[in-house]
């Protein structure tokens, strides 16, 4: 079964209008049951079947490396040129991530299909970004990274400006997977805006609520398949690698590759490529994944190198939008705000989800299924974000 057919399974129910202005009733949790990976760790593994769909899409990149102030080597931009676009979405990456990954093209090409341009950065997370930014820096601190974000979308813009003069009267709307959803989540609740750009849209799709949480998880989960999963040198086992590789090079179909793993192998991968992502951004001296774990990492690395230095409690008020000590925690979210998730995130516990759903009511869509960002293929997500986008820029057909 290849990835063609794997998105048959997935059929329209209804269009969901998501902005606030035009619903005052709750959004009810979707029974996306027909997913056909329903576990929360294959769902989320089957984002990576998605496939780019039109050649227009992908014919329309344009890379650009730019030489952003205070940056000591040129940062990678992806830039989805929509003929005709009034709007552009800058979309953030997840921890460590950069633009070229699936389930990043699979929301870039929902965008540029409904008439938007989409302006892609590596997550202030990646070494393309952590380590080009700054000689001190250390990512993982959400206000100095959105800090650092704003800057350099800033930058990019001025030094684009010249090349793509759309960048220049563009409106602009903001979006974010993952860790990305999380600082557009902040994003859209800051007081001060920390790039000159004035958004009309955010959209997150999966935001970790408490990064704390999420990070632990991940811990957690290497800390328990290390051992078995792991060679003495921290490589990992011969099957292990070799039923990557299959799935990589496609020697297998989709559904062959997720029932070759179980979700106790599927969850120590999460956290063994989370893990290698953390080394390679702070560029660490050892490439062994378990030399460093995340919460040693914030303890003995980042908290330390903060001015001033913060303590693990004061980190996690500062990053967590539930933490009751986080100033975020009790402002309203403006209507401009979307928020689609899945209660089976294995990276958020269905009580924040709840908490978050509460606090949007009609301006969050919530999956019953799809793991982590594993409804990004779905017609069922196509159909609800046209639903939810269309006030932003109405286009013929869509």
């Amino acid at each position: 079964m290849g990835p063609r057919t794997l998105i048959r399974f997935f059929k329209s129910l209804t269009l969901v209008t998501l902005v606030a202005s035009c619903a005052s009733f709750d959004t009810p949790i979707v029974e996306n049951d027909e997913h056909p990976f329903p576990e929360a760790m294959f769902a989320t593994v089957s984002s990576l079947a998605y496939q780019a769909r039109s050649p227009a899409f992908t014919s329309s990149l344009v890379h650009y490396r730019v030489g952003v102030k205070g940056f000591r080597r040129p940062l990678p931009v992806w830039y989805w040129k929509r003929p005709g676009a009034k709007l552009t979405f800058v979309l953030l990456s997840g921890y460590g991530g950069t633009p070229d990954s699936s389930v990043f093209q699979a929301i870039a090409e929902n965008f540029w299909d409904q008439g938007f341009s989409v302006l892609g950065l590596p997550s202030s997370t990646h070494p393309d970004f952590s380590q080009a930014a700054s000689s001190k820096r250390l990512p993982g601190h959400l206000p100095r990274d959105l800090k650092e974000l704003g800057e350099a979308l800033d930058d990019v813009r001025e030094r684009l400006g010249g090349r793509e003069p759309d960048l220049a009267t563009t409106r602009w709307a903001l979006a974010g997977i993952s860790y990305g959803a999380l600082q557009t989540l902040q994003e859209s609740l800051a007081a001060t805006p920390h790039s000159s750009l004035r958004f009309e849209a955010y959209v997150a799709f999966n935001p970790p609520l408490r990064l704390s949480y999420a990070m632990s998880r991940l811990d957690e989960s290497f800390e328990r398949g290390a051992p078995q999963h792991l060679t003495p040198t921290g490589s990992l086992v011969p099957s292990m690698a070799s039923k990557i590789h299959a799935a990589q090079t496609r020697q297998l179909y989709w559904s062959e590759t997720l029932a070759a793993f179980s979700q106790e192998e599927l969850e120590f991968l999460l956290a063994w490529d989370f893990r290698k992502s953390l080394l390679r951004a702070i560029s660490w001296t050892s490439q062994d994944p378990r030399s460093l774990s995340f919460g040693n990492y914030l303890q003995t690395q980042l908290l330390p190198s903060l001015n001033p230095p913060l303590t693990l409690d004061q980190w996690s008020a500062l990053q967590d939008l539930k933490d009751p000590r986080n100033p975020l925690e009790s402002t309203p979210y403006p209507p401009s705000v979307l928020v689609f998730h899945s209660l089976n995130d294995p990276l958020s516990t269905a009580e924040d989800i709840g908490w978050l759903k509460q606090r949007l009511g009609s301006q969050m869509q919530l999956y019953r299924q799809g793991g982590h960002l594993g409804y990004v293929w779905s017609e069922r997500f196509r159909s609800d974000l046209r639903a939810s986008l269309s006030p932003l820029n109405p286009m013929p057909g869509n």
